[in-house]
């Protein structure tokens, strides 16, 4: 069988692939401000966070980083079946402009403007 000329396999994981990333480093920066904020002795708070990156990278891993990824090749998905052929770059300019957004945020109010 001839191989079809388009687009190449996986280039729709090129681009899910930083989101996932994006959007784990936002959740954890978020995280490391949440743990700053209740232990005030820098060298507990180093030693702590030094146990909980290997938990985080863990978990991060096998659980949230598939969740994730479901979740925007599914967006992907819908927004290719549902928009037509721009579907797929109307979600990346919308999943990476809110990524931007909440990025600007945390580097210019901080990340209680992020937290509840």
């Amino acid at each position: 069988m001839a191989r079809s000329v388009g687009r190449p396999r996986g280039t729709r994981s090129r681009w899910i692939l930083p989101l996932v990333l994006l959007t784990v480093s936002l959740l954890e920066e978020l995280g490391w401000s949440a743990l700053r904020r209740h232990i005030h002795s820098v060298p507990v708070r180093v030693a702590v966070r030094l146990v909980l990156v290997g938990a985080a990278f863990t978990l991060a891993s096998e659980v949230i980083e598939p969740w994730i990824r479901a979740l925007y090749a599914s967006l992907h998905t819908h927004s290719r079946r549902n928009v037509g052929r721009f579907g797929p770059w109307v979600f990346y300019v919308l999943a990476y402009g809110i990524l931007y957004a909440a990025y600007f945020v945390l580097e210019t109010r901080g990340p209680r403007a992020l937290l509840p």
